[in-house]
């Protein structure tokens, strides 16, 4: 068959319900049929979308979505193909379709009023693949030829790398056979939780333990999600049981939650799901080299971007915890350094740099150099096998120099040059020389706060704001750099969604506004106020050092959920607080005017009861008349509670007592508990994934010291204006992450993904063959063949009961020839004859 359709992008399974999610999603370019929008695929453009094809539920309204889009999209961009697969005989006036002669496109009329147990093909979508086997009403019969279409889609053999995702909103029974046809295939498949019926059915096995999900335990859920229409199939329960047990195994199944991942996108779960897919394991086991090449590879397909970048917007953890992704890490860790180089070496040598020039710290590129002669020493052996091996040898160290690519130089000693620059180049020594100049910069400010803040700025002070000033420049430049092309807008997204980079604006801002009234004589003081307050945000800041601790990083995590915790419990809190402190400030104090006490009564005093700071004025006995003002003159002295003739309190007593005892019951006792437990299960919560926390976090702090210019501040000045004369003077373009990103020539692109094809089929057919010998799939195939030797008895039971009736019919019949035999010779003998001759009887 051939067509014109354009090469697509992505092709996307799509079954059942849900119309109003799946038209805004598509307006807004976000939906489920591609991943990340157009930093990632470029938009819609070329999209195919696979869908049953017929006009009910959602296929109807991805249909009518589309054609919005379409109509309201530039038609320059290209269209999207929206293909259905359909089976013939459920089509309802397939007839129309057939012409003795053929016609293209053909002419059909949707006609639902009298439908009946058919459908209507949709005539939104934009081509149609029929499937009859010669049967009439039965649907499901295209499930076979769509799941190899998706596959053949996927492994056509092509420069673009096409994955397809089956994604699933609500779906009815025969949408079954459509999942599992499909990942029994290899395709990935999203399960939308919250979406209704048989996509809620799966979430829910999904999200327990395997040991958990029992028959009993589907049945119950389907009868649940399904109501009627699962009561009049019973027959079939079995069937579904067993499957969706198979899907729920299955490795490449993503579940989203609607409802629970609202700050997610549909898109990061597919994108999640596609990366399960990969075969990174098999191919790092192999070769690592090659593994890393693929990591840093630039897809043309992904809209310029790389396989490690994607998981990481995608937060998949595992994949980025992955020890040939943190192999690779590591190696841009170290830049040119031997990764088993020492952290005391590297301290050493930045206290005493002359040792650089000498083997005190070890270079990769001299472990290649001193590999390289030793393999030059050794005797050659000329026989076949040898020289397979160095071909190979050849294409992988072609490869390899793609991640560290040094080119023809990798074989030559380092000259003393360039041991300086590649030490102090190295984002390790990056890192340890801006921590030691930020302890220096809080040391400084913290002497020109506490010893050296004059009317008129000493040199402390002006080195200070050089200092500050470095950090803005830096600032600015993380902003504005953009090496791996994303655009600005996209660059400036991400470095806001970076919490540590929020911290340094609110620093930087507050400065300024210090600074400000610094030299504004009536604002002096002012000034340093907010200096000091400043001071905290920038000493906060230095937690960001801890990131790249094993042990302290993921500590850093704690801390902030931790902290979100804490927000919402203090929306609770402060309704206790607040309650109790109006309550007794107005029994205690009558019309009190001045705000700042109103305040301390109100609020303060009720907060500080909870750690235990208890109050005296609501008890008559430690009533100390000096102690308050009876009218409220004194600024100092808090207002006098109500006095009676005797200057005693007039206060209800016991009502003060039972409310403080109340108070500290639910405050003290209630929601602090909470709030430890609270805590409590967010330590476990990260405690339990320390180790991908921490490795995930590695990623964003080796790329931004890797980017990083190499002298800290306040030199970093230095650099900026270096970079700065190189731009505008010079007009060189910005240094791409060699490290990050590399695009391959044609020739090493074809090789690679070669070998990624090779490496993929080698996975599958691993997990297959473990599959078979799991004693899981051996209880399941005894368990098929106990259910078809059942059947094959229950037949032969039939068979002897059907045998068992045939001899009591033949003995009926044959008394009931003796019978009429009887009668026949009475006949005669009586003298009754008759003119034609009796019939002969089958023996």
């Amino acid at each position: 068959m051939e067509t014109q359709l354009p090469l697509q992008k992505l092709a996307a399974g799509k079954t059942p319900k849900l119309k109003s999610w799946i038209k805004e999603n598509i307006k807004k370019k976000e939906c489920c049929f591609y991943v990340q929008t157009e930093s990632i695929t470029g938009g819609w453009a070329g999209a195919w979308i696979i869908t049953g094809g017929t006009h009910t539920g959602v296929m109807k309204h991805v249909g009518m979505a589309v054609r919005d889009y379409t109509l309201s999209s530039n038609p320059a961009r290209g269209e999207i193909v929206v293909i259905g697969v359909a089976t013939w005989g459920t089509v309802h006036k397939h007839q129309s379709l057939v012409h003795p002669e053929g016609c293209f496109p053909a002419h059909y009329t949707l006609d639902e009023r009298s439908q009946g147990r058919l459908s209507c093909l949709d005539s939104n979508h934009s081509h149609f693949l029929l499937v009859d086997d010669g049967t009439h009403g039965h649907y499901g019969v295209e499930n076979r030829l769509r799941s190899r279409l998706e596959k053949h889609l996927e492994n056509r053999e092509s420069d673009v790398k096409i994955p397809v995702v089956c994604v699933v909103l609500d779906g009815g029974l025969d949408t079954l056979n459509t999942i599992y046809s499909a990942m029994r295939n290899g395709t990935p498949c999203v399960v939308l939780e919250g979406s209704g019926r048989l996509a809620d059915v799966i979430a829910n096995a999904a999200r327990k333990p395997e040991s958990q999900v029992t028959p009993a335990l589907i049945q119950r859920h389907m009868k649940s999600f399904f109501g009627q229409e699962y009561e009049s199939c019973k027959d079939k329960v079995n069937e579904w049981v067993k499957k969706i047990q198979d899907i729920i195994r299955m490795p490449h199944l993503t579940v989203f939650s609607m409802d629970k991942d609202k700050n997610s996108d549909v898109d990061v779960a597919i994108l999640q799901t596609i990366l399960k897919q990969g075969v990174f394991s098999e191919c790092h086991c192999e070769n690592d080299q090659r593994s890393q090449t693929l990591l840093i590879r630039i897809s043309p397909s992904w809209g310029e971007t790389t396989c490690l970048h994607m998981a990481v917007q995608a937060d998949d953890k595992s994949f980025v915890a992955h020890s040939g992704v943190q192999a690779l890490l590591t190696q841009i860790w170290f830049g040119k350094l031997a990764v088993d180089t020492p952290f005391w070496k590297i301290l050493l040598c930045m206290l005493f740099f002359p040792l650089i020039y000498t083997d005190f710290i070890t270079y990769r590129q001299s472990q290649h150099h001193g590999r390289a002669l030793r393999g030059q020493a050794r005797p050659k052996r000329f026989d076949k096998d040898t020289e397979r091996e160095a071909m190979m040898n050849e294409k992988t160290a072609s490869l390899a120099d793609i991640c560290d690519p040094q080119d023809s130089d990798e074989l030559k000693p380092l000259s003393c040059r360039a041991r300086l620059g590649s030490f102090y180049a190295a984002p390790q020594v990056k890192f340890f020389w801006n921590i030691a100049s930020y302890f220096g910069f809080l040391f400084l400010f913290s002497i020109v706060l506490m010893i050296d803040f004059q009317s008129t700025p000493s040199w402390r002070e002006w080195l200070l704001y050089v200092w500050v000033t470095s950090l803005v420049f830096e600032e600015v430049r993380q902003l504005f750099d953009d090496p791996d092309g994303f655009g600005f807008r996209k660059n400036a997204r991400m470095y806001m969604n970076d919490r540590w980079n929020i911290l340094d604006m609110a620093s930087i801002l507050l400065f300024i506004a210090g600074l400000a009234c610094r030299w504004i004589s009536s604002a002096f003081y002012a000034g340093k106020v907010i200096f000091c307050i400043d001071f905290i945000i920038f000493s906060l800041r230095l937690m960001a050092i801890f990131t790249i601790s094993r042990t302290l990083g993921p500590k850093i995590i704690i801390v902030k959920r931790m902290m979100m915790d804490l927000f919402f419990f203090m929306i609770m809190l402060s309704i206790w607080v607040v309650a109790y402190g109006v309550a007794k400030q107005g029994i205690l104090i009558h019309n009190e005017e001045r705000l700042d006490w109103i305040f301390r009564g109100a609020v303060y005093e009720p907060y500080l009861i909870i750690f235990g700071n208890f109050p005296t004025n609501i008890d008559k006995a430690e009533f100390d008349m000096p102690t308050c003002t009876v009218n409220g003159t004194d600024p100092m002295l808090p207002k006098c509670p109500m006095l009676n003739a005797n200057q005693i309190p007039a206060i209800p007593e016991w009502l003060t007592i039972i409310m403080l005892c109340v108070y500290l019951l639910f405050a003290n006792i209630l929601l602090l508990n909470l709030l430890i437990a609270i805590f409590n299960y967010t330590f476990q919560e990260v405690q339990d994934n320390t180790d991908k926390i921490w490795k995930f976090q590695r990623y964003d702090l080796i790329k931004e010291y890797h980017s990083r210019p190499a002298l800290p501040p306040p030199f970093i000045l230095l650099s900026h204006l270096l970079l700065l004369f190189r731009r505008f003077v010079m007009r060189q373009h910005p240094q791409k992450h060699k490290q990050f990103r590399k695009r391959l020539s044609k020739t090493d692109e074809e090789e690679l993904m070669s070998w990624e094809a090779i490496m993929k089929d080698k996975y599958l057919a691993t997990q297959l063959q473990k599959t078979s010998e799991s004693m899981e799939h051996r209880i399941l195939a005894m368990a098929d063949r106990v259910a078809s030797m059942s059947e094959l008895l229950e037949r032969e039971h039939d068979r002897g009961t059907t045998a068992k009736r045939l001899v009591q019919l033949e003995e009926q019949v044959s008394q009931s020839a003796k019978a009429l035999q009887w009668i026949m010779d009475t006949l005669k003998a009586q003298g009754y004859q008759s003119k034609e001759e009796p019939p002969t009887m089958c023996e």
